[in-house]
């Protein structure tokens, strides 16, 4: 059962921003949580209003979509819809060139990454510690 001001906020979502969004008087974009809006994750809706796929960090995933809603995004801020700086914006597991957020590495001190043994010995340290 949800709070009354989060069924509010969703009513209000639901009867006013998102029809809004339809009709391209606005451009919405929910990144987490669909489905408590009352979205659909990687539905297409009319006009301006988005659900996308993201990663677990809440990044869009690459896609047709991704590239709408930047479209989409631009245009509403009236700034330039230039395909080499839209393929500038994206997820940092791409980024940097991680295969998964899961290659993501504490720094040592040094500032150089853990190597995946020292990420492991500090996850079982952390586990036997919180029990």
């Amino acid at each position: 059962m949800a709070l009354p001001s989060s069924r509010a906020a969703i009513g209000w979502a639901q009867s006013v921003l998102f029809p809004e969004a339809e009709r391209g008087e606005r451009v919405v974009v929910c990144l987490r949580k669909s489905r408590a809006w009352g979205l659909t994750r990687g539905r297409t809706y009319p006009g301006t209003l988005f659900a996308p796929y993201v990663n677990a960090a809440g990044y869009m995933n690459k896609g047709s979509q991704r590239n709408a809603i930047i479209r989409a995004a631009r245009s509403a801020l009236s700034l330039p819809h230039d395909e080499a700086l839209m393929s500038d914006v994206g997820d940092p597991v791409e980024r940097f060139g991680w295969s998964s957020m899961d290659d993501i590495r504490p720094l040592k001190p040094d500032g150089t990454p853990m190597n995946a043994e020292e990420v492991q010995a500090i996850k079982r340290h952390h586990e036997e510690n919180s029990r």
